[in-house]
């Protein structure tokens, strides 16, 4: 059983970086500026998961999923930490083999790229597993080029 997994952190956009919502009308009307959280977006993109573990920890929620991706089954974790007004993700993923994670990896980064979320946050990868796997396979080829 091959286990992966990559670490987002996101920053809320400050409001010149966020000019969808503007703190007050023509009309003197004062609006809340609200945005959604990290797990809101990681409900909408994957749905309801099969469990949902609140520690005892208020900013730690883990979500877990088995999605099927390419006829392929995998156990994929979400573990959510907010801390003040950052939110730092964990995904790992567990499959059969570590191409096919990576596979998944990869289509769960897409779809959370697709999502909206990089309208409300600036999202910084700060591990890749993706990333090494790949750097690990090429390495041994680029050696025997000198």
């Amino acid at each position: 059983m091959a286990v992966l997994h990559n670490d987002y952190i996101f920053l809320p956009k400050t409001k010149k970086e966020y000019p969808h919502i503007s703190s007050q009308d023509t009309d003197d009307t004062i609006r809340i500026q609200a945005r959604k959280n990290v797990l809101l977006y990681i409900r909408n993109i994957f749905g309801e998961p099969i469990c949902k573990d609140k520690e005892n920890i208020v900013f730690k929620i883990i979500y877990t999923y088995e999605m099927q991706i390419k006829n392929i089954m995998y156990e994929v974790i979400f573990t959510i930490y907010n801390i003040t007004r950052y939110s730092y993700l964990d995904i790992c993923v567990r499959g059969k083999t570590t191409y096919q994670v990576v596979s998944a990896l990869e289509y769960i980064h897409d779809k959370i790229i697709g999502s909206d979320i990089e309208r409300d946050y600036i999202m910084i990868v700060s591990y890749d597993s993706v990333s090494e796997y790949y750097c690990n396979k090429a390495y041994p080829k680029l050696n025997k080029l000198l």
